[in-house]
């Protein structure tokens, strides 16, 4: 099967924003004994990396690299497929406990335990270390093993999530198409959220929760709504922060958390009481717009990193406030869809995470590729490694699935 960049990611984020959902479309390790004993996820202060994971969507596997990372590495272990030349979702057959189908966001507990967004069987998986090629996850919220892909809202259903995330106190948060779901431990398979945001219900689904129409075709948003949520993190303060992509916006919830709740804080609307209309819904770069916000990620000073599919990462200085500019965007798409990739461009980047060294990755989808920057951070900055690719200035893969290719990377973190 013939790979496509721009075009792949062009379309298969066409079609899910308007349908409101972005799915329809140190030192090595042994293979077999990848270990994982520290959280990751939203912490800032993760220890140095010695593995890397990605969620390789497209090519429906989790991909986990050791450490040095360099360009054009090879994997070393592959969740989701038999081998590394497989790509079929769910291996060609119904889902399983071994299988995926189109991955996209990832997390890790404190006890090393990943967890995948495993957005096209309606599900999210856990998988425990020591890492092994092909093996079966420990738990499955969502959709059974066997489940029949129907994503049906429900209260121990999940429908197509695009984000998971550990909060301190070790509960599981699932970011689904217009809603955040909190799962407190003891994790059980099929069980039923505790929180809702964006919904009045732990059964409500609909955009907006399906309020008054607005000229934009959707329902209009409040503080309390949500449509196509993507990405979710946490702040040093235990507040959740949650990317609001077809409202064009990035929304702040301080706990204590309830269902229904409204949120406290709101970028990427300007010009207009908070809360209450759309952001950025062009491919327009703006600082005080967030166009199809993404994924998100905090630094360790403080500092909120946004990826958007149209215009870049957005960087925003703290203190927040409702409709604040980012003071720096890094990683803007080229001057035109037809020019090559380059170490300092990305098109349509969607997930963020910060190394416990300080370097910020970025799954940069449209180029198929993972880029890895190194501080200081500035505008027009160039990464320093990147993963998927065997060079800065390629973007395309057609010559099959392999161990050091990506097509269509999502989640992004290291351990």
């Amino acid at each position: 099967m013939q790979k496509s960049n721009r075009a792949v990611a062009s379309l298969i984020l066409s079609a899910s924003l308007s349908a409101a959902s972005l799915i329809a479309a140190c030192g090595s390790s042994p293979i077999a004994g990848i270990s994982a004993s520290s959280a990751a996820g939203s912490n800032p202060a993760t220890p140095p990396a010695q593995h890397l994971a990605i969620a390789d969507a497209e090519d429906n596997r989790i991909l986990i690299f050791n450490t040095p990372f360099t360009t054009d590495e090879n994997a070393s272990v592959v969740l989701g497929q038999p081998d590394f030349t497989q790509q079929q979702p769910n291996q060609g057959s119904g889902p399983a406990d071994n299988t995926v189908s189109f991955p996209r966001g990832l997390a890790m507990d404190a006890a090393g335990n990943l967890y995948v967004a495993d957005s096209g069987n309606c599900r999210v998986l856990q998988f425990r270390p020591p890492f092994t090629t092909n093996m079966d996850a420990s738990l499955i919220l969502g959709e059974s093993p066997q489940g029949d892909e129907s994503c049906a809202t429900g209260p121990a259903s999940v429908d197509t999530p695009s984000s998971v995330v550990i909060d301190a106190h070790g509960d599981l948060w699932v970011v689904e198409a217009n809603r955040v779901a909190e799962y407190m431990p003891p994790f059980t398979n099929d069980m039923s959220p505790s929180v809702v945001l964006g919904q009045t219900s732990a059964t409500g689904d609909p955009c907006n929760s399906g309020g008054a129409m607005s000229t934009g075709g959707n329902p209009s948003p409040s503080a309390a709504t949500l449509c196509n949520a993507v990405g979710a993190t946490f702040d040093s303060r235990g507040d959740l922060w949650v990317t609001d992509a077809l409202n064009g916006r990035v929304l702040e919830y301080a706990p204590p958390f309830a269902t229904g709740m409204a949120a406290t804080l709101e970028l990427g609307v300007t010009g207009a009481q908070p809360f209450t209309s759309l952001g950025c819904t062009s491919g327009e770069a703006v600082s005080a717009k967030l166009c199809f916000p993404q994924a998100l990620a905090f630094d360790s000073n403080g500092n909120l990193w946004v990826t958007t599919a149209f215009s870049g990462i957005s960087e925003f200085a703290p203190p927040f406030s409702n409709g604040m500019a980012a003071q720096m965007i890094i990683a803007q798409p080229p001057p035109s869809n037809t020019d090559p990739p380059s170490a300092s461009t990305t098109i349509i980047p969607y997930g963020i995470f910060q190394s416990g060294d300080g370097n910020l990755l970025v799954s940069d989808t449209g180029d198929n590729r993972v880029l890895i920057f190194a501080p200081p951070f500035g505008p027009g900055m160039q990464a320093s490694t990147v993963i998927g690719q065997p060079n800065m200035t390629t973007g395309t893969d057609v010559a099959g699935t392999a161990a050091n290719k990506l097509w269509y990377p999502v989640g992004v973190l290291t351990f």
